[in-house]
This record gives structure tokens, C-alpha cells and sequence, in this order.
């Protein structure tokens, strides 16, 4: 799923994109969240019907992040009434869980929460929301930077195109060679460019 940016493009693109991308992962999203307030479950069966969806759900929308940020921000704020009670409940439940296996829900809903809670321009249609670090440890700040860097380079890594910026064939050169000193990077000529643009040299 997070190598398939087509399928978010055509999310975005279809009149149900945000019935499909909101309204049916927050059944499911209450749905764990009934199973965890309703059960005293055993640690699989709590993986099972709580952990598995929920972080999945969270990665489906990373992907879509990824892909077009400013159309995934602007789906949330017109949603605020109706999301916002799974989204505070969920933050309440997993506060106590590790943030280590967390980190990219954990991530995810104080981000997704300040846009639910974003103040809309009736005229304009413009949205104001106040994003900050507010309220995390400084455990989860730090852990919150690294795992941000790792993505970054995960994502650097998976582009097949040159990221040389004065490179014409930009990402229409499939599969271009990884950097040779630091095998992050990819570059048309791994000679040329890598010991002229890359700082690993």
C-alpha cells in the first residue's frame, strides 16, 4: 500500500473520495475503539481487532499524505464535528501504550485533531489551525524527529528518478542508480553527479 501512489491519486480523483478515505475508516476506527472499551482482551485478540486496524488505518493515511498533502489537509477541517470524538478518544486510549510502536499514530492524530478543530472562514472557505508541540514529552519530540528523518530518507530512496536539479531527464529517468557512497540518493550518472552534487563526497 505505501509503495502504490496510483491508487491515492485515484482516491483524490474519485466524487467518493471522502466518504471512502473518512466516513468508512472511522467506522472502523470506532469500532476498535468499542472492541478496547467493551473487552478485556487477551494481548492477541487485542492486536487482532485493535492494534492491527488502527495502525493500519493511520498508514492508509500517511500514504495519502504523502501523495498530495494539501488535499489530504483540506478534507479534515469540514469534517471537525463528526471526527473529532474518535479522534479524542483514540489519543486518551493510546497514551499509555509504548510510543515506540506508536509513533506514526501517535504522529498522526494531534496533527489530524488541530485540523478537526480548525476555525473555517464562512466567506473564503480558508481555515485556520493551530499546530504545535504543545502537550508531547520531550520523549515524544525526539523519537517525533527521528522517525521523521528515517521516512524522509525512506522516501528519498524509493524516487527513480535523478536528483540532480540541473538533470533534464528528472524523474523520467526510471531507475536511476543509487549514490555510491551513501546508497540513498538516486542519480542518472553515478560517477558524474554523485561526486559533483552529493554531499556524502
Amino acid at each position: 500500500m505505501q509503495f502504490y501512489a496510483p491508487f491515492a491519486k485515484e482516491i483524490y480523483q474519485s466524487e467518493y473520495g471522502t466518504s471512502f478515505v473518512f466516513k468508512r475508516t472511522f467506522e472502523h476506527l470506532e469500532e476498535a475503539a468499542k472492541f478496547y472499551d467493551t473487552t478485556d482482551p487477551a494481548e492477541e485478540t487485542r492486536y487482532v481487532f485493535f492494534d492491527h486496524p488502527v495502525q493500519k488505518i493511520f498508514d492508509f493515511y500517511w500514504v495519502l499524505q504523502d501523495c498530495d498533502t494539501r488535499r489530504f489537509n483540506d478534507m479534515i477541517p469540514p469534517l471537525g464535528k463528526v471526527i473529532q470524538p474518535i479522534l479524542a478518544r483514540l489519543t486518551s486510549i493510546l497514551q499509555p501504550f509504548p510510543i515506540e510502536q506508536w509513533i506514526r499514530t501517535r504522529r498522526f492524530l494531534p496533527f489530524m485533531s488541530a485540523l478537526a478543530s480548525a476555525n473555517i472562514d464562512e466567506q473564503t472557505g480558508r481555515y485556520t489551525a493551530t499546530i504545535g508541540r504543545d502537550g508531547r514529552s520531550q520523549e515524544e519530540l525526539v523519537l517525533s524527529v527521528a522517525d521523521e528523518a528515517f521516512w524522509s530518507m525512506v522516501k528519498a530512496r524509493r524516487y527513480i528518478g535523478c536528483l540532480n536539479i540541473q538533470c533534464l531527464a528528472g524523474d523520467t529517468s526510471a531507475h536511476a542508480q543509487l549514490c555510491g557512497k551513501c546508497s540513498l540518493i538516486r542519480y542518472c550518472d553515478q560517477k558524474v553527479c554523485c561526486r559533483t552534487r552529493c554531499s556524502c563526497f
